[in-house]
């Protein structure tokens, strides 16, 4: 049986937090989770035999790493605040 992500899954997303020891290193965890769910996302859309359920996996797949993105300058937005 196979899995597949809806929008609904892509809504209940577990999220990480950050522990107050380790500052930055769940967002990192959070990227890399995101660029994940995006690869699985594009080989499923590869796999899909209708064209509409692929172009369904081909937009969560550019959604999950506009999330990643947005985590990752985040990111470094902080760290260059505190560097400054």
């Amino acid at each position: 049986m196979r899995h597949f992500l809806s929008c609904r899954t892509v809504a209940a997303l577990p999220r990480v937090h950050q522990a107050p020891r380790s500052p930055g290193k769940a967002m990192v965890k959070e990227t890399k989770f995101f660029r994940k769910q995006a690869d699985k996302a594009e080989r499923m859309s590869r796999s899909a035999s209708d064209v509409e359920i692929a172009q369904n996996f081909q937009n969560m797949a550019r959604a999950y790493r506009a999330q990643a993105d947005v985590m990752k300058a985040k990111r470094k937005a902080e760290k260059k605040r505190r560097d400054a």
